[in-house]
């Protein structure tokens, strides 16, 4: 034999060997008899190529392939190699789980009992395919019930003790409610006490802001006048001066200086007033809305009206409340005005 064939018949055993290997890396052993049947999904939930196929915790095949069905874009057809020597019934069903976060979903085959002869799944054959959420893939729905009894079981005399422990005076959750009652009765005196002082304040405010606009209008009116008095005075120095009564002068231009800086002062705090009635009348800051934006002071109203309500209800009802502690549920029945008709 010659070097050519030996290298040729050494190639063609690295080509199939390669190609045996990369198809065994993939679940597939291309020389075993094996047997390909599909299934259709709606969502197969990042379902990929290689996932394994179980019948009762046992891999008995692989996902070969995923494909969208020809004739309909909203399903999805899912090819399955399954070992030949499996006896799969046709009504079978492949049940798509997701037991696993890290590994991602899984096919798993469920049927009642083996089959035979013609019954059983060949090549090409379909079996209908269906899709269990998250808990249905955990437990089933026998085993979620067991649990749920056991969890009514364990938490029950946890309950017991808990409303004991409301009904006796010198406990600690007794006293803790007392103390919530308190702040809450505190904290309703305080929301009537602001809202008392926040409507006779009201007013005042509004006196306020109209006597710094006149006291502006004034001092702009006076501006004028001011100035012109200045200038009177600026005339009677130079008349001064020119009668040579320097050093009586110089102290008059010193005073009319001071006077220029205090005028000049005067001007700029008049602009920086006017700046803040002017921002108060626009309605920027709390003061301006609060004088301002009729729809600021209904919210601040209806606050304190809710804190109000919130408060005669737990005065009048505490035990509404329990269902803070263990989780029962009572309906509620907004007051009517005077907050005194509430559903038990």
């Amino acid at each position: 034999m010659s070097n050519e064939t030996k290298v040729g018949i050494l190639a063609i055993c690295a080509f199939a060997i390669g190609i045996w290997g990369y198809m065994f890396l993939k679940g597939r052993n291309i020389l075993s008899r094996e047997k390909i049947v599909y299934a259709e999904f709606e969502n197969v939930k990042k379902l990929e190529e290689s996932s394994p196929v179980l019948l009762n915790g046992y891999q008995v095949g692989v996902v070969s392939s995923i494909r969208m069905k020809d004739d309909d874009a909203h399903r999805v057809v899912v090819a399955m190699t399954l070992k030949r020597e499996l006896k799969v019934p046709k009504n079978a069903k492949a049940e798509l789980i997701s037991d696993n976060i890290m590994t991602g979903p899984s096919l798993q085959l469920s049927f009642d009992k083996p089959c035979t002869g013609p019954d059983c799944l060949e090549t090409g054959d379909y079996i209908q395919g269906v899709t269990r959420g998250f808990l249905n893939s955990l437990a089933t729905p026998g085993e979620i019930d067991l649990y749920l009894t056991k969890f009514r079981g364990s938490i029950g005399p946890i309950m017991d003790s808990l409303n004991y422990s409301l009904r006796q005076s010198d406990s600690e959750v007794g006293r803790t409610l007392r103390d919530v009652q308190k702040t809450i009765a505190n904290l309703q005196k305080t929301s009537l006490a602001l809202n008392q002082l926040i409507v006779a304040s009201s007013a005042g405010i509004t006196g306020t802001v109209k006597h710094l606009e006149n006291i502006t209008a004034n001092l702009e009116a006076s501006n004028a006048e001011i100035k012109n008095t200045l200038s009177n005075t600026s005339a009677f120095s130079n008349q001064l001066k020119s009668l040579d009564l320097n050093k009586t002068i110089n102290g008059a231009n010193d005073a009319i200086l001071t006077i220029k800086t205090t005028l000049s002062t005067t001007d700029k705090a008049i602009s920086d007033l006017n700046v803040v009635i002017a921002k108060i009348k626009s309605g920027e800051g709390s003061l301006g809305m609060l004088l301002n934006d009729d729809k600021t002071a209904r919210q601040l109203s209806d606050a304190l009206l809710s804190i109000d309500r919130l408060s005669k209800d737990l005065t009048l009802h505490p035990k509404r409340y329990r269902a803070l502690l263990w989780g029962k549920e009572r309906p509620y029945v907004a007051p009517n005005e005077e907050g005194a008709q509430l559903k038990k």
